[in-house]
């Protein structure tokens, strides 16, 4: 028998490194969107904001034709269109790279920017129908010929809300930084969008924490980031206080992926999260167009794909104040003019801080301030709070200091927008620099997140200030 002697392979970090060089030397200046610092650019160099629509293709194939024409006719600028790998149990049906190739040339029809996103891995493993990240990046890789040629066009979400409550940030960080180094090695150069931790509202801060380990690891350095705002974001100040976090830590863009006024019967705070967007110059893509079950038809912008017929989530979000007509500017490569750059807004840092011990303030007299606890999410193993303090008195409140008491114990896992320190089963919260002093009738507002046997019991709050 003869034996042939055969080169052992190249090993994979290795061929990843050979192939980024060569992709870089081949293109010093890389064809379609871009990003520079929190702003989206298209081939032309114009400033780009989402004002956009989701749209559920994948269960409603057939509707996606006139689903596209109808939501350019009210004036979105964009749309993220739902497509299946086939390998969610519940067996949608994998869409073929002959598909999406149609369903990009119809987003060009329509002067559409196209965002394409695989739905099979959402919430995984805590939903046991879903599978892992790594299917979405085999069905790029597996339609790469169809996306090549459309970076202009096109923009991949790898996988819409990969990870529920039970991953961990290593799994979110692990996955997309592998994901987008597999992408990068097989030449594909396209801006790619990165969804959030949490069923993409990352209320444990996965993404917000840990965003720069995924910026590192793409060689392109063109990623945007998306948190999808259902529940989670109830008020303004929990809405401002992620999008200028994150925007003042990373210097990368950042979407609304999704949000709606509703979700589950919960209210959603949609009049901030887009008074936000407009105010902080990012983009946002409502969900969505038709089609939700029965226990979210609220999210319906219009009934049975009918464009004539709005809901009111479709009245406000495309007629509304900071609304789609209002707002949406069509991308310059579509040959309209680009929008005029907007200045961006300073944002202000919210990083929770180490906790350290906050010194006594004399309070003024009672009833000046007081303090609301509001449950942002309470689940069968934690909880999450919000407590807004309010001055009610005459005079500019220059510090606060709130004490919760816990009948059963905090069991702190995070917190933020306020300086902490934790005895027995109190928790004092302080002011953190910039959010202290509160004119009459001003509030601010921080968080709290933690632990609990099964029976959650909400604490007391009293609140002094100075």
């Amino acid at each position: 028998m003869k034996y042939r002697v055969t080169k052992p392979p190249l090993p994979y970090s290795l061929q990843y490194l050979l192939a980024v060089t060569a992709l870089l030397l081949s293109n010093v200046g890389l064809a379609g969107f871009t990003t520079s610092g929190t702003q989206l650019l298209d081939d032309n160099g114009q400033p780009f904001v989402f004002r956009g629509v989701n749209h559920p293709h994948t269960w409603y194939n057939s509707r996606t034709p006139q689903a596209l024409s109808d939501i350019a006719s009210v004036g979105a600028n964009s749309v993220r269109v739902v497509l299946s790998n086939g390998t969610h149990t519940t067996n949608w049906g994998r869409d073929s790279a002959a598909q999406v190739a149609d369903i990009i040339a119809q987003c060009k029809q329509h002067q559409l920017i196209c965002v394409l996103e695989v739905h099979d891995s959402t919430g995984h493993p805590e939903s046991a129908e879903s599978s892992h990240m790594r299917n979405a990046i085999d069905y790029w890789l597996d339609i790469a010929a169809v996306l090549r040629g459309e970076e202009n066009y096109v923009l991949i979400n790898l996988a819409n809300e990969p990870f529920g409550n039970t991953a961990s940030a290593a799994d979110w960080v692990n996955a997309h930084t592998d994901g987008i180094q597999r992408l990068r090695a097989a030449g594909l150069e396209h801006t790619l969008v990165v969804d959030a931790g949490n069923w993409g509202q990352d209320w444990q801060n996965t993404m917000y924490d840990n965003a720069q380990a995924v910026i590192d690891s793409d060689p392109q350095n063109n990623l945007v980031f998306s948190v999808h705002m259902y529940e989670v974001y109830q008020n303004r100040a929990r809405i401002e206080n992620y999008v200028s976090g994150f925007l003042n830590r990373y210097n990368v863009p950042l979407i609304v992926g999704e949000f709606g006024a509703d979700h589950q019967g919960n209210f959603v705070d949609a009049d901030s999260i887009m008074a936000v967007a407009k105010q902080y110059n990012i983009g946002y893509l409502g969900w969505s167009w038709s089609g939700n079950g029965a226990c979210c038809t609220a999210l319906d912008m219009v009934n049975n794909f009918n464009v004539n017929s709005l809901s009111p989530w479709g009245q406000r979000i495309i007629n509304g104040s900071n609304g789609i007509r209002e707002t949406a500017a069509i991308a310059s490569i579509y040959g309209a003019p680009g929008p005029s750059p907007t200045p961006i807004i300073s944002p202000t840092p919210t990083p929770p801080p180490t906790p350290t011990a906050v010194p006594t303030i004399p309070p003024l007299p009672d009833d000046a301030i007081n303090c609301v606890i509001s449950r942002a999410n309470v689940w069968n193993v934690g909880y999450q709070l919000d407590i807004k303090i309010t001055n009610n008195s005459n005079a500019t409140v220059n510090s606060w200091q709130v004490s919760l008491r816990f009948p059963e114990g905090a069991n702190l896992t995070n917190s933020w927008n306020a300086d902490i320190s934790e005895s027995g089963n109190d928790i004092v919260a302080g002011n953190v620099s910039w959010n202290g002093n509160l004119a009459p009738g001003a509030n601010a507002i921080f968080g709290i997140m933690g632990e609990h046997d099964g029976s959650f019991v909400e604490p007391t709050c009293d609140v002094s200030s100075n």
